[in-house]
């Protein structure tokens, strides 16, 4: 009995430190963010010969866990992971310290600066962000560069859901141009629609080209994250990796491991069949055709209201190896450009959806 415990407990010793690490991971990508904002208006105040009395990553109401004192500023950590601060001299800031602003202005103070010297203070924590961004870009372009799947190489079509059909789009369509314009980047399209206003799609359907408009009340809805527009993939083999918490499958007897290879003795052409037979027969019992160790399983499962197995798996088959993808390289320099690009082309995405939102 120890013997088949143990496997069990190194189980979920496993899965509770991936849980620790994936928590200490997000921490620290917060505190990187945090000591960036708050250094760009440390930096700033600086410059402008402004005296900043606390420099803290996380807050620290009552005390800190760490703090030193250089020059005329306290540098420490706190015990609350909710942020962190610049106290600088004659701002109201998160300490809300009142009682300084009562006294004359001084010329090291915060209120004794020119406006627009306050106004890069105020400004520098976002300005700062912008180019740490930047710089990620950058780097990722350089070491990386861009891969993205041209629209053309988009083979077997497209696949898409209750909105996207309501436009008049079908799975297997073919996007050839959204307002008769082509878009290289597919995965790109759906973005390129709502931020962009656009009207029409130009689709190829069994050999046909066909001009689908585009509602205009549809748009809200896909900003939503619905008319969703992905690309079709032929039916894969899935092999099963994890369960989720609440797994028909995994009740059922389905084993990590196992290749999920078809429902039913039913044949698919694509993955979305596959997944629209599961949904068609939620709730009903289906006979998963399995292979385990080379030899064929079949397996009663009902799956969820939702059409779901309950279930995470990878394919057999890679994207790589059913699409042709593309990649950009960058030189060093070009990269500094591509990078400053792509934040404005994000920043830009940003404004517009809060146009839409308000719209």
């Amino acid at each position: 009995m120890p013997g088949r415990q143990l496997p069990a407990l190194l189980i979920k010793f496993v899965n509770k430190m991936t849980i620790f690490i994936k928590i200490l991971q997000l921490i620290m990508s917060l505190s990187i963010l945090v000591i960036v904002h708050e250094s760009g208006h440390f930096i700033l105040a600086k410059l402008f010969k402004t005296r900043v009395e606390k420099f803290y990553l996380f807050f620290d109401p009552w005390f800190a866990l760490f703090k030193f004192k250089k020059g005329e500023t306290e540098y420490g950590i706190g015990w609350l992971p909710l942020g962190g601060y610049v106290k600088i001299s004659g701002m109201i800031d998160e300490s809300m310290d009142k009682e300084a602003m009562k006294l004359p202005p001084q010329p090291y103070e915060f209120r004794s600066k020119t406006s627009w010297q306050r106004l890069l203070i105020m400004t520098g924590g976002v300005v700062f962000n912008f180019i740490l961004a930047m710089l990620i870009y950058v780097m990722v372009l350089f070491g990386w560069g861009e891969t993205y799947l041209p629209t053309s190489n988009v083979k077997y079509g497209i696949v898409t859901d209750s909105i996207g059909l309501a436009i008049g789009l079908r799975n297997g369509d073919k996007i050839l141009t959204v307002d008769n314009k082509h878009v290289e980047n597919f995965l790109e399209i759906p973005a390129d629609i709502v931020f962009n206003n656009r009207k029409t799609i130009q689709v190829e359907r069994n050999g046909e080209v066909l001009n689908i408009e585009i509602p205009k009340e549809h748009i809200p809805k896909m900003l939503k994250g619905k008319g969703l527009i992905s690309y079709r993939t032929p039916f894969s083999p899935m092999i099963i990796n994890t369960f989720q918490k609440e797994s028909p499958s995994r009740i059922a007897g389905v084993l990590p491991g196992d290749t999920v290879i078809g429902i039913d003795s039913m044949q698919f052409t694509y993955s979305d069949e596959f997944q629209k037979y599961l949904l068609e027969n939620r709730n009903k019992q289906v006979v998963l055709n399995l292979l385990r160790k080379g030899n064929k399983e079949n397996i009663t499962v009902t799956p969820t209201a939702l059409g779901s197995l309950g279930t995470f798996y990878y394919l057999k088959t890679s994207l790589t190896q059913i699409f042709e993808i593309n990649t950009i390289t960058y030189g060093f320099l070009r990269t500094f450009t591509a990078g400053i690009n792509n934040c404005l082309k994000v920043i830009a995405e940003y404004l517009t959806q809060f146009k839409l939102l308000f719209t």
